[in-house]
């Protein structure tokens, strides 16, 4: 089997801890690639199962480039987005400061998933390919990507539910915060080093809020 590479920007990245930790989503389920790819879901199951039972992290590359490993991902799960993927750029090593560098610029904007395509695993329908099962080699931060569902993003906030627990604090209900805080993720994360201001956001999201219950109101 050859190796192959499918380039998707990535749901979000965000820092937090030492400001090298990122996150995000290298392959959406149910979406075109630019070459006519569609990954089907649980299309990672048997692979992430094998990636756990061996007990190792699975290697962050700089553009498919195996001489320029620039961190790991330690965590790695399906959900009904596509695959999620949480880890560390490296910023031990030169390569991995220089990534982490065009990251926060925005110079490197997407994720690209290196596999192998099992016997059995892909079926051609016209002139698309739905890959049902994916052997996941390795996740590349890359600067183009082919689906644009899941763009990078830099974020403060150390996971959803820190956001989710902020909008609580200011009187948001926890079922409306954490609905908010996935329709909103992207929209809030930030790329300044200073921490930023929420409270403005905060206060929205509370308005917006009491005007949805209105409507529910005037619906009933």
């Amino acid at each position: 089997m050859t190796m192959k590479s499918r380039y998707l920007p990535a749901a979000s990245f965000k820092f937090a801890g030492n400001g090298s930790e990122i996150e995000g989503y290298a392959s959406v389920f149910g979406e075109r690639d630019l070459v006519d790819d569609v990954v089907a879901a649980g299309a990672y199951r048997k692979s992430l199962d094998a990636l756990k039972t061996a007990g190792r992290p699975l290697p962050m590359l700089w553009a498919h480039n195996q001489d320029e490993v620039i961190g790991s991902w330690s965590e790695l799960r399906e959900d009904s987005i596509g695959l999620y993927v949480r880890g560390a750029i490296n910023t031990d090593v030169e390569k991995g400061r220089e990534a982490l560098a065009l990251v926060r610029k925005g110079d490197l904007s997407g994720l690209s998933i290196g596999y192998l395509v099992p016997e059995g695993g892909a079926t051609r329908v016209g002139k698309t390919t739905y890959l049902t099962e994916i052997k996941l080699l390795e996740v590349s931060v890359v600067a183009v990507p082919a689906n644009e569902s899941a763009r990078i993003v830099l974020k403060d906030f150390a996971d959803l539910g820190k956001f989710a627990d902020f909008l609580q604090s200011v009187g948001v209900s926890r079922r409306e915060a954490e609905f908010v805080a996935r329709k909103a993720w992207p929209a809030i994360t930030q790329t300044e080093t200073t921490e930023p201001d929420y409270q403005p956001l905060a206060d929205l999201v509370k308005q917006s809020t009491v005007e949805m219950k209105k409507l529910k109101e005037l619906f009933k």
